[in-house]
């Protein structure tokens, strides 16, 4: 089945939904400004030195420029996530895993069945203004308007991760409908309390 904003696909024991991860162009814009001037301050630190730059001893400078280095790398990869990313989720009777992947690559989060008490259309809303505090998104597993939740916390809250921020409301309720057919014990075994 494909739709605009996802794909799935039965393999047998398990379902594949498959969802672009799509950012604003605004944000996009403003990480390319960053990048574009991010080679600005090492060139001036190296051949535009100032009495202040003189008197920083070596080992600060080394530690700066490998800090800016690492920060400008996260922030291609943050790019790359917001132009080419997808979430694939795989969905079986022995866990859930949801991963970001950039051309084939990247990051998942492993969630074992005897651990999730339930997979639900999240009540948090999915808008920009909701995630515009988190941080690298590449690697945040909280954004979507499809939520399971999976274990508790330290403080005995629900630990929830999300997935499908590029859908609707509507295209949220069909996959967690066919998950829920497909597994039933994805279905709450105990009432919900996060969302």
């Amino acid at each position: 089945m494909t739709t605009p904003h996802y794909t799935v696909e039965n393999l047998g024991s398990s379902l594949r939904f498959t969802l672009p991860y799509r950012e604003s162009w605004t944000r996009s814009l403003v990480i390319i400004l960053l990048l574009l001037s991010a080679p600005i301050v090492p060139f001036l630190f190296v051949f535009q030195p100032t009495d202040l730059t003189r008197l920083l001893p070596l080992p600060f400078f080394v530690f700066a420029m490998i800090m800016w280095a690492i920060l400008a790398a996260l922030m291609v990869v943050e790019l790359l996530w917001f132009a080419f990313g997808l979430e694939v989720v795989e969905v079986d009777d022995n866990h859930i895993v949801i991963r970001h992947q950039i051309f084939g690559v990247g990051i998942s989060r492993e969630l074992h069945s005897e651990n999730i008490d339930g997979v639900f259309v999240s009540r948090q809303s999915n808008n920009w203004l909701t995630y515009s505090k988190r941080g690298f998104r590449f690697a945040d597993f909280k954004k979507g308007l499809i939520a399971v939740n999976s274990g508790r916390t330290i403080i005995g809250e629900p630990r929830t991760f999300r997935f499908g921020s590029v859908l609707n409301e509507g295209e949220a309720r069909q996959i967690v409908t066919m998950i829920h057919q497909r597994f039933l014990r994805y279905q709450y075994r105990r009432p919900k309390d996060a969302g």
